[in-house]
């Protein structure tokens, strides 16, 4: 009998309780890309808080109530002050929090979905991002997510 190999490690996401809306923190420049997520989501029975840039997102982090309150994180990888690399680099690195972090860049380079997958980044997902798109992350990062209350 050949030893197996070793499980991958299983990630705990928080998730919503059953019936809550799930918060999720947008943290994007663009005040066009950062509504229309906004919208989107409140469309998927979300609530969302924008942060304008990486530095915004973290002080928000580090200022919520609770390690999980946010639900998911959408990161924009491009941004003024602090960029979606630095910050996620952040977050992966404090231990504080597991909550996801989905990469949301206008740029599709193999180098970048690479450096994305080294600092911890949960996903990656190129802008525009739709509303089917964004269902199935929230399907997939948010346990109990419901798109009907």
């Amino acid at each position: 009998v050949e030893p197996s190999a070793p499980a991958a490690p299983t990630k705990f996401y928080p998730g919503v309780s059953p019936g809550s809306r799930p918060l999720v923190l947008v943290v994007e420049d663009t005040d066009v890309s950062a509504s229309l997520l906004c919208m989107h989501l409140r469309k998927l029975n979300c609530t969302s808080h924008r942060a304008e840039n990486g530095e915004v997102a973290l002080e928000m982090l580090r200022s919520a109530p609770t390690p999980n309150m946010y639900s998911l994180i959408l990161m924009d990888l491009r941004m003024p002050v602090m960029d979606g690399f630095e910050a996620t680099t952040i977050i992966k690195g404090s231990n504080a929090s597991n909550v996801p972090v989905v990469a949301l860049t206008g740029e599709t380079s193999e180098e970048n979905r690479r450096k994305c997958e080294e600092i911890g980044f949960d996903d990656y997902k190129t802008k525009p991002l739709k509303r089917p798109q964004l269902m199935e992350l929230l399907n997939k990062f948010v346990p109990g997510y419901q798109s009907s209350p």
